[in-house]
């Protein structure tokens, strides 16, 4: 919880690096904070498609696959993710 914190005033302070708002929304994930994790994701995918050398997009993928089928959260998201690749 404190790491979360320490990288939301980060982020906070620099909205613009998404190195710290790829790390939050990893601790995010694992904090099942999902919506949060996935809405992070999409925001660094918005402003560079291959972050992380691809990184970003594979951590989105993996979340959207953990959800499972079905799931209205990773429908959502996946939609998202398309919009952004076609």
């Amino acid at each position: 919880r404190d790491r979360i914190e320490a990288l939301e005033q980060r982020l906070a302070e620099n909205p613009e690096d998404l190195d710290v708002r790829h790390q939050l929304a990893v601790q995010y994930t694992n904090a099942g904070q999902f919506r949060e994790a996935m809405e992070n994701f999409v925001s660094i995918l918005q402003k560079d498609l291959d972050h992380g050398d691809g990184a970003t997009k594979r951590l989105l993928l993996d979340t959207i696959a953990s959800l499972g089928k079905g799931d209205p959260l990773a429908a959502e998201y996946q939609r998202k993710l398309y919009s952004l690749l076609y």
